[in-house]
């Protein structure tokens, strides 16, 4: 019997072109044609897509920002309430 024979096997990915990385960016915007479907639009239709989904988003921010406004001043007031943690546990000793 001989010396077993070990054969060394080749990487699939060696040799293979990569190709540069994407920044983030670039991969978000082309998750989102993915995603959505612009892609597929003519130029003009890619443009209201885009303008309608941006304004949406806007509305959105809008909204949610009003919310926090209103909200802020409430929960900041709550929390002067509320005796902190730090405050139960190094109380001064008199």
């Amino acid at each position: 019997m001989g010396k077993p024979v070990i054969i060394k096997a080749k990487k699939d990915y060696d040799g293979v072109y990569e190709p540069e990385r994407m920044n983030w960016l670039r991969l978000q915007y082309y998750r989102y044609q993915v995603t959505f479907g612009p892609y597929v639009f003519t130029s003009h239709e890619t443009f209201v897509f885009n303008t309608i989904v941006l304004l949406l988003l806007f509305l959105i921010g809008w909204a949610v920002k009003s919310i926090l406004v209103k909200l802020a001043p409430p929960l900041w007031n709550l929390g002067l309430h509320i005796p902190s943690a730090t405050s139960y546990f190094f109380q001064k000793n008199a």
